[in-house]
């Protein structure tokens, strides 16, 4: 049982009601004199301090900075009794303190005061098991952001094309856990080297799902956007950029996730070095004049 540290006077009786009370909310009223102030504060045991008026007024300054540290450091809360103080000062000069009550002797007044603190006790409770309930939430959605960075991660190229013309280097840093950003770049034949880099707008798992979408479609795998087969040699068609980026377009308007993205997709020739590419909302690509065989044809997609 939680006690109820009581700092009267001797010569000044509390009301014999007072000790029932605290009872009834599971409180042990435990009297105490003034050279155990500090130290019993300090007990975790201690549910609520009920101090004089007269003998917190008769403290040094430094003695009740000390025992408000104390009581804001436990959210201990305390309740004054018969307060010269207040004469001078209000309560909200004594921010550390949770009420008053005016006349000590008042066994009503008593039972006020105690039901606006069992009141208080139950909202506390009720506001610990809700932080507790967020803290494994949160604990559960950050699991699950760490499990959805690495499917993320796995997405992105493991090995880079060994290619004789090009040197490839690349970085991956999202600004969050998890974001909409993603690129790829793969051989797609024997000539034809696939690069895209798409940026989905938010942050989050739901642009992440949007970006993890959009890089099935663009699989040779998984989608048909990139290579259509067909049935004549080579048996198979690469779609030029501009008709990639009118597929994705169909395949995701804004209504479908209420998200929308932007895109760089790239076809490279590796023996000629000849570039196609469009772009769709996203910044302008760089090529380097000095590039050898660097013939870029830009389309931007309506």
């Amino acid at each position: 049982m939680k006690k109820a540290l009581l700092h009267f006077p001797v010569e000044r009786p509390y009301p014999e009601r007072l000790e029932p009370l605290l009872l009834d909310i599971g409180l042990h009223l435990c009297p105490i004199v003034p050279e155990n102030l500090f130290t019993q504060a300090q007990d975790p045991t201690v549910g609520i301090l009920l101090i004089d008026g007269e003998l917190l007024a008769g403290l040094q300054l430094e003695d009740q900075a000390r025992l408000a540290k104390i009581c804001r450091r436990r959210d201990l809360p305390v309740l004054l009794t018969d307060c010269p103080l207040l004469s001078t000062k209000s309560l909200s000069d004594l921010p550390w303190t949770c009420g008053v009550v005016r006349n000590s002797a008042d066994e009503e007044e008593w039972t006020e005061k105690i039901a606006i603190y069992r009141q208080l006790g139950r909202l506390e409770h009720e506001v610990s098991n809700l932080k507790n309930k967020l803290n494994v939430r949160w604990r559960e959605d950050k699991e699950d952001l760490r499990s959805a960075a690495q499917i993320q991660q796995s997405l992105l190229p493991k090995k880079l094309p060994s290619l004789p013309h090009f040197n490839v280097s690349c970085h991956f840093h999202p600004c969050e856990m998890i974001g909409g950003d993603l690129f790829n770049l793969n051989q797609v034949d024997e000539e034809t080297l696939m690069l895209y880099l798409l940026d989905v707008s938010g942050h989050g798992i739901s642009s992440a799902m949007v970006s993890i979408s959009v890089y099935q479609s663009l699989s040779l795998l998984t989608g048909q956007i990139v290579k259509r087969i067909i049935d004549k040699p080579p048996y198979y068609r690469l779609l030029s950029p501009v008709e990639v980026m009118g597929e994705l377009s169909r395949e995701y308007p804004f209504e479908r996730f209420e998200l929308f993205f932007t895109i760089v997709y790239m076809l490279i020739n590796i023996h000629t070095g000849e570039t196609r590419y469009c772009t769709a909302g996203h910044p302008p690509l760089f090529c380097k004049e000095k590039m050898a065989n660097c013939n870029a044809s830009r389309s931007v997609a309506a």
